[in-house]
């Protein structure tokens, strides 16, 4: 557990990550075990789960470079050329002798009040007031890479060259009572429904680990949807292509509600999804549009 000093620096060490280390950072401390869309969110969650500043600091993200700028910009000398293994070391020194000041005492206490005063004084959400278009949408954004990265590992191809991901996957980002529809269109249609976490998230992963299928999703703009009401269901809808080994055999769109829980730290699970698979040729890149007008051309055939 960091001390409210150690915290205090680490936030200042993580300014000098590019997003994307910062995403990486988090995701190796809560071994992707959490879903996180916002930087802020990402700080937040390096703080609560980190078990020691050396540990830490021992990140492969936390390179001798960042190590070195903040050290600098803290205006603690030491040498351009040192190992990280120095570096951590004069970064624990420096947090310690800042504990020991009574500077730092008095910045906690004055951080603690800052943010007691900001929690009073903003505005609490409406619950009656919807997401904004643009913070569904980045939502979305965020979680189609995140959730298919994650169920493609259970693959067995990319399970070897990633088994340390190979064990995020699991019922526990689905809620107890969700629900899966699938919907397989190749000359007609076959149905299927599931209900409760571990069925659903079990049916999902037996695409992969037994059909050996490996779902490509479409993560540009034009591929992904995220719509929101006022209760806090964020819709979000994917779409792309189906491979098996080095074959496309089709495209797929798939529609997640997803919901926060209060119990698990706020963080965004599955509530219902539902999975349309269509086999056959694939003319064009599918975006959202395409993949409804894909099936909109299949369901006339069908009737």
């Amino acid at each position: 557990m960091l001390s409210n000093c150690e915290q205090k620096e680490v936030r200042k060490l993580l300014r000098f990550l590019t997003l994307s280390d910062l995403l990486a950072l988090t995701d190796t401390v809560t071994n992707k075990m959490i879903f996180i869309t916002t930087e802020k969110e990402a700080v937040e969650a390096i703080l609560h789960y980190s078990n020691s500043a050396r540990e830490l600091l021992r990140r492969r993200k936390l390179k001798r470079e960042v190590l070195f700028h903040y050290l600098h910009e803290s205006s603690v000398h030491i040498a351009p050329t040192s190992e990280k293994n120095i570096l951590i070391q004069k970064t624990l020194e420096f947090w310690e002798s800042e504990t020991d000041t009574d500077t730092c005492k008095e910045e906690d206490e004055a951080y603690t009040d800052e943010m007691e005063a900001e929690e009073i004084q903003s505005p609490q959400p409406d619950n009656d007031q919807d997401y904004t278009v643009s913070e569904s949408q980045a939502l979305a954004e965020s979680f189609v890479p995140w959730f298919y990265r994650m169920l493609n590992t259970c693959h067995n191809a990319i399970a070897n060259e990633s088994s340390s991901d190979h064990h995020s996957y699991g019922a526990q980002h689905f809620w107890v009572d969700c629900t899966l529809k699938l919907d397989f269109v190749t000359d007609g249609h076959r149905y299927e429904q599931h209900a409760g976490a571990e069925v659903v998230s079990r049916r999902l992963q037996s695409l992969v680990t037994e059909e050996q299928l490996i779902f490509n999703p479409n993560t540009t703009a034009g591929g992904i949807s995220g719509q929101s009401n006022r209760h806090g269901l964020v819709v979000t809808m994917a779409c792309g292509t189906i491979h098996r080994s080095h074959t496309c055999v089709g495209v797929f769109d798939q529609s997640f509600g997803l919901v926060r829980d209060p119990l698990m730290e706020n963080n965004w699970r599955i509530r219902f999804t539902n999975l349309r698979m269509c086999a056959g040729n694939v003319p064009h890149t599918p975006s959202v549009e395409s993949i409804r007008e894909i099936l909109a051309i299949t369901d006339t055939k069908d009737s």
